[in-house]
């Protein structure tokens, strides 16, 4: 049995299959629409309509209130495998489709805190680099798109990532903070000190712009804070599940999201690793290898690359990072007093300079591989919840085993592609690529470095090339097929075709 009551566990547990069949569900848009009137850009990559609905974008004016006139899309669905798939993703996110911005005139400027410009102004005027600038806003601010590309490329490889995205790791870092200051006060007051923590959490959040996965790592401390104030112990597991079903039942979207995804699993794993009868320490290093390997089966099939050295890099980097912190305080300080206190550029270059090796990337599984993978990390958690330590292994061995099978694999086969009234088709052949079509269509530059870059990658795609060929020269069969009011793709899958040449 997995939790004592298990009555009432069923019964809240029908209660919320209930009321997750009578959420209402965003509804995507599926035709092209034009809008003029008021829209407010959110941020680069999302604005809200005057109705409050909110679209994806390339914007480039900053954020703020606009009247103008926009192209409303459905998002673009390619039914290849292993390309990036904008509905699913941006859908997730609340999302109904894409938005391009074809005028806008400004009418008000979305303001910051006073508290974040103070803290923006003081960080200017610190005599350090841009790049050491760019580091300590990602790991307080969340900022991660203003790093280098050196240094975010860098901690990708070294399996850093998390460091600089405001999260669960930030807010259980503060929160730790804040719980182990309330054990040092008497007891009658604790509760009221965590209670203000929380609040002080959610005003951390609400200064750096409320992103989503901020809110979902808030949400998930306010409820087990709540859980905790009883003299009676509470079950973390518990807690993890109320999260998690409210927060889906406002928003239910967020069960496809992939941030979602990632935040739920690794608190899963680390809340199972956290009840067996290690020593802290041994708990302490274990913590990175348990969310690393719970997050596998939604990381690896979205990324395709694994951090060789991600359990090293984040027991000793991890602590030198988190200095950041401190010094960046200590540097305020003396900067107020007239001191001016050093960064080490030579970190800085040293994570910029991690080489290709240190990550191994270009996996992609098919249907197989990624159940293959869930059933290992389920496996696991169910290890780790009945502290079996040979049912852990095995989920971990499995795991190796679906990660080294995942290699790009020299395939052949043919794809023919339709935008609009061009037309394009792929052959691939070994580590080649073939392109030929209509000059307008291969002149899209997005649609062929971009939205295929994951299917040249799963197919072992090392060069491309592209010949621009009239529309009355190409096959009478691709001439056909676009003609028809078919997908705008049509994928002939490998081994069902022979090799093709014009």
């Amino acid at each position: 049995m997995l939790y004592p009551h298990a009555r009432r566990d069923v019964l809240l547990a029908l209660a919320f299959g209930v009321l997750w069949t009578v959420v209402p569900r965003t509804q995507l848009l599926d035709r092209p629409l034009s809008y003029t009137g008021l829209f407010t850009v959110v941020d680069a990559r999302s604005l809200r309509d005057s109705l409050g609905q909110l679209w994806h974008t390339a914007a480039a004016e900053g954020p703020g209130s606009y009247f103008g006139a926009l192209t409303l899309r459905p998002f673009e669905s390619l039914d290849l495998p292993f390309v990036f798939r904008a509905k699913e993703v941006y859908g997730a996110k609340g999302m109904l489709g894409e938005a391009r911005i074809l005028k806008a005139e400004r009418l008000h400027v979305a303001s910051s805190p006073k508290f974040l410009k103070i803290w923006m102004l003081r960080i200017e005027k610190l005599p350090w680099s841009t790049g050491a600038k760019a580091l300590v806003h990602a790991l307080v601010l969340g900022k991660a798109r203003d790093l280098p590309e050196g240094i975010r490329t860098g901690m990708q490889r070294l399996g850093l990532s998390h460091l600089t995205a405001v999260s669960g790791f930030h807010l259980g870092l503060l929160w730790g903070l804040i719980a182990a200051c309330s054990r040092m006060l008497p007891w009658g007051i604790r509760p009221l000190v965590r209670m203000a923590g929380v609040g002080g959490i959610w005003a951390y959040v609400s200064v750096i712009g409320m992103p989503i996965s901020a809110v979902r790592a808030a949400v998930m401390l306010t409820v087990l804070a709540l859980l905790g104030l009883g003299s009676r112990r509470k079950s973390s597991l518990r807690g993890l599940a109320f999260t998690v079903g409210g927060m889906l039942l406002y928003q239910p979207e967020w069960l496809y999201d992939l941030g979602f995804q990632l935040s739920v699993s690794a608190v899963l794993g680390i809340v199972l690793w956290m009840r067996w009868p290690f020593k802290s320490g041994w708990k302490t290093l274990g913590i990175s290898v348990v969310a690393q390997f719970s997050t596998l089966w939604v990381a690896l099939p979205t990324f395709h690359l694994w951090p060789w050295f991600f359990w090293p890099a984040n027991v000793l980097l991890t602590p030198l990072l988190l200095l950041v912190y401190p010094y960046v305080g200590f540097a305020l300080v003396a900067q107020a007093l007239g001191h001016d206190l050093p960064f080490p550029e030579k970190a800085l270059d040293l994570l910029a300079s991690v080489p290709d090796s240190w990550v191994w990337e270009g996996g992609y599984l098919g249907f197989s591989g990624r159940l293959a993978l869930a059933v290992a990390v389920v496996g696991g958690w169910w290890g780790l919840y009945t502290r079996r330590k040979g049912l852990c292994a095995l989920a971990l061995c499995t795991a190796w085993a679906v990660l080294v099978e995942s290699t790009p694999l020299p395939t052949q086969e043919r794809t023919w592609h339709r935008y609009g009234r061009g037309l394009a088709q792929v052959e691939v052949r070994g580590d080649s690529a073939l392109v030929q079509g209509t000059q307008g269509f291969l002149g899209r530059a997005y649609y062929w470095d971009k939205s295929l870059q994951g299917y040249w990658r799963s197919r072992g795609v090392k060069h491309i090339e592209i010949r621009v060929v009239s529309y009355s020269a190409l096959p009478e069969t691709l001439r056909t097929w676009g003609e028809s009011r078919q997908e705008a793709l049509c994928w002939v899958r490998p081994r069902s075709i022979q090799r093709t040449s014009w």
